[in-house]
């Protein structure tokens, strides 16, 4: 798959880019909306801290959902970075100002979950 930007075709990152996740390790990488994301699933996972039977996938899930509802794109792939060090991406791209600012401004007064 197609890592670039979707609108200018940049393979770094660029002012369409919303959020950057590594769905391996389930973590924002980049975007403007890193660092509430990180936020929001840090806040999730410490109020399960010590409960053996929280499963993270499903909560997980559910964030990324959020965020797919307000991208106007998306891209899965793949990085190989050699033995052991492989993991899975989603980009999810704003196609202008105005729509960067309303994603921003819905993800950060989504309810918290």
């Amino acid at each position: 798959m197609d890592e670039n930007c979707p609108y200018c075709e940049s393979d770094q990152a660029c002012e369409h880019l919303l959020l950057l996740i590594d769905l391996t390790f389930r973590t924002a990488e980049g975007g403007l909306l890193a660092e509430s994301f990180n936020g929001r699933w840090s806040k999730i996972r410490e109020e399960h801290e010590g409960d053996q039977d929280f499963e993270e996938r499903e909560p997980f899930d559910d964030l990324i959902a959020e965020i797919e509802s307000i991208s106007d794109a998306i891209i899965y792939y793949d990085f190989d970075g050699g033995p052991g060090m492989s993991s899975s991406y989603a980009g999810f791209f704003s196609q202008g100002a105005q729509s960067k600012q309303n994603a921003c401004e819905s993800f950060d007064s989504l309810p918290q979950t």
